[in-house]
């Protein structure tokens, strides 16, 4: 039997994990989430493996999840569904998410100590808990019919406001911090006193997000008509300017690459990045939080895998912000720190 510690950051778009492993490394883990995923496509009985959860193995009162693994070298991920028609939102997808995302790390008799991340406390943190929390028996089945089974607890040693771990995992945590998270669909706006919010509840700027700036690009007549006049990228045309091709470029910083075949859009994205931006940054002064980016004493932060699109960093540190290291899993790795000092003050 093992201990596992884990942050686990369930966010809107991507799902961020991070397991320390027995050799004492974290390992850290990326999943695209159910919730921004069209579930009529993602299950597809030839390809996909099973994972049957028995919630009470002497009652067999089963329900089934399952994982199809992407071939895109993008992303890499898998993306995963349940099958359980009760319950809502994060919660409800929080279980088989987590277990899918560290299955070879578990261990039959393993006790996985968790802390999580929720948007909102009051209203899915009890939830988020007993989601996870208690025995479960899980049955994998992969493609060529073969079986696995593990038995193991799962313990929630906290639930934090999202973002809280941008804080947990700074060398010197701020007394009052404001952190500005970009993610995919949705940019939070938090102010912090510690790690708890200095607001009754986390700002949301919804739309606001990396999927915002990639609907932009796509109506962009300059990058279309870049991509059709190359003679090399033209028959591409297709992949480049899918979310895929769009992110992959955005990672390249502003060059789009096709194999060997390479473009530089620089000049074209630039600009729209900057609207996008300015919107985002209208967005952040129209809230409620915009009174506190310039309070004496408040550290900024930037945070989220937004906050690796081109331009983003600097724009932010013209407002005053500092980029935290490892921006796209500062939040997990930030609550896997709290787990590790959680599980010990119960060690002793």
């Amino acid at each position: 039997m093992q201990q596992l510690i884990i942050g686990f950051d369930p966010g809107n778009h991507w799902t961020k994990v991070c397991v320390k492993t027995l050799d004492g490394k974290i390992e850290k883990i990326v999943i695209p989430s159910s919730l921004a995923t069209d579930q009529n496509s993602i299950v597809q009985e030839e390809s996909s493996d099973s994972f049957t959860l028995f919630t009470d193995p002497e009652k067999d009162n089963s329900r089934e999840f399952f994982k199809s693994w992407s071939t895109n070298p993008v992303y890499n991920p898998f993306q995963v569904i349940v099958g359980d028609p009760s319950g809502n939102g994060k919660p409800r997808y929080a279980f088989p998410m987590l277990v899918s995302a560290i299955w070879p790390y578990i261990q039959n008799g393993d006790c996985l100590k968790v802390v999580v991340s929720v948007h909102d406390k009051s209203a899915y943190g009890q939830a988020m808990k007993d989601g996870l929390d208690g025995v479960h028996s899980v049955t994998y089945t992969s493609n060529d019919e073969k079986q696995e089974t593990k038995t193991f607890c799962i313990s929630v040693l906290n639930v934090v406001y999202e973002s809280a771990g941008v804080v947990l995992g700074q060398d010197n945590r701020p007394l009052k911090s404001f952190i500005l998270d970009i993610g995919g669909g949705t940019v939070l706006a938090i102010p912090m006193n510690k790690a708890r919010l200095a607001l009754d509840s986390v700002i949301e700027l919804p739309h606001s997000g990396v999927k915002a700036l990639l609907g932009n690009l796509t109506v962009c007549n300059e990058l279309k008509s870049l991509i059709r006049s190359d003679a090399a990228m033209a028959p591409h045309y297709a992949r480049v300017m899918s979310n895929e091709g769009l992110m992959s470029m955005l990672k390249n910083k502003g060059i789009a690459t096709v194999g060997k075949i390479k473009l530089d859009c620089r000049e074209v994205i630039a600009p729209v990045v900057t609207r996008w931006l300015n919107s985002l940054e209208s967005e952040l002064h129209q809230s409620l939080s915009a009174s506190y980016l310039n309070e004496p004493g408040r550290t900024l932060l930037l945070s989220g895998g937004g906050s690796l699109v081109p331009g983003v960093k600097e724009w932010a540190s013209g407002l005053g912000f500092k980029t935290v290291s490892d921006p796209q899993f500062a939040n997990a790795l930030g609550l896997h720190s709290l787990a590790q000092e959680l599980s010990q003050k119960v060690a002793a």
